[in-house]
């Protein structure tokens, strides 16, 4: 049963990919059937680790989830504040972006690896393979280069409303910052 079911995507082969925030998993729907399966996450909602496969790693609280055309998938954990990239082919899920610690990195430009983010609620990709993801301090950021995983931000003033410490409903998407790739960095400001 689906706790709090948030985000959906639709990859090219009609298989729904569905962010299942309160099971701590991502809930797949193979096509031409009703049957729903999980896809990641399992045992809870703790942060277990990074590189590790698909059935062995846990998703804090996922609220989103989208793919690219070259079959990657990716999660946005809203309890884990971290952003997680899934290798179907290779049965792997790496951390992309953020630390755990749930605040924004603000001004400071540091390593995408070391990078927090503040309750992330909203991923996409494009059609040009540009990762576009919101933080709840209103901030919308974009990684160019996905391939890397190294973002880096443009400045853009710090909206004036406190986060949340729990989704409340799927906000709308008002973008008031953005943030490309160059050189393994996320900054902000």
């Amino acid at each position: 049963q689906l706790a709090y079911p948030y985000g959906v995507w639709l990859n090219s082969n009609g298989e729904a990919y569905i962010a299942d925030y309160a099971n701590n998993r991502i809930r797949k729907v193979t096509s031409g059937t009703s049957i729903i399966s999980t896809f990641i996450g399992h045992n809870g909602g703790s942060y277990n680790g990074d590189g590790l496969t698909i059935a062995n790693t846990n998703l804090n609280g996922p609220i989103d989830v989208c793919g690219d055309t070259s079959g990657l998938i990716y999660v946005v954990e809203y309890g884990g504040c971290r952003i997680r990239k899934i290798d179907p082919i290779n049965n792997l899920v790496t951390v992309m972006v953020g630390t755990g610690t749930c605040t924004s990195s603000g001004t400071a430009t540091v390593l995408a690896s070391s990078a927090s983010i503040a309750y992330s609620r909203g991923i996409w990709v494009n059609t040009l393979g540009i990762l576009y993801f919101t933080e709840e301090t209103g901030y919308l950021r974009s990684i160019i280069d996905i391939s890397t995983s190294s973002p880096t931000s443009h400045p853009s003033s710090q909206p004036s409303s406190q986060p949340t410490t729990q989704p409340s409903s799927r906000p709308t998407m008002q973008p008031t910052a953005s943030i490309a790739s160059t050189k393994n960095t996320i900054s902000q400001g």
